[in-house]
């Protein structure tokens, strides 16, 4: 889109070096959009691959292998205390969103979908978060966390509830059990 306005904006300048250097430019602004995409997107794949890793109980301590260097750089920071915080607020305001009155007739839009039934669960996410806040703590756990957040269960609204729950007291299971 940069690039096609930089040439819309190439086609009404005078001919002249004027114009050739808005052409390097606008090729320069193309690539590093490109180059800015293509991370994003390899950094997504490699976290979701060493997401996976980890939840099989993939052993990377005390290796040195590209495969292990990944999953425990994941590792580290899905266990930072930023990410254990934010994920800690994130629950606690979903059950917070997920106990204020819904208004049918106003129409409303909420910036953050809204997983419901997690007030329902209320102490079962306050025991997620406190673990969270308290330290380090199995990393399945974390990852479970972010996709719940992030990818709400695709299943009937009758049966969503039930799922919601049994999920959230399998992540308190596991960190229960310890890191």
């Amino acid at each position: 889109m940069l690039a096609g306005t930089a040439c819309a904006g190439l086609l009404v300048l005078p001919p002249g070096p004027e114009q050739l250097l808005g052409c390097i430019a606008a090729a320069a602004v193309a690539g590093v959009v490109v180059v800015s995409a293509a991370r994003v997107y390899e950094r997504d794949r490699g976290d979701r691959s060493a997401d996976a890793l980890i939840e099989e109980g993939y052993r990377y301590e005390r290796r040195s292998d590209a495969v292990s260097r990944a999953v425990a750089e994941r590792v580290a920071r899905l266990e930072s205390d930023r990410k254990r915080h934010s994920l800690a607020d994130a629950l606690r305001a979903h059950v917070e969103l997920d106990r204020v009155p819904r208004n049918p007739g106003a129409l409303r839009y909420a910036t953050v979908p809204v997983l419901r039934g997690m007030g329902e669960h209320s102490d079962v996410v306050e025991r997620i978060a406190t673990s969270f806040e308290r330290g380090a703590c199995d990393p399945r756990a974390i990852i479970q966390v972010e996709r719940l957040l992030t990818m709400p269960p695709a299943i009937p609204v009758a049966e969503e509830r039930m799922e919601l729950g049994r999920r959230l007291r399998g992540i308190a299971r596991l960190l229960e059990s310890g890191p």
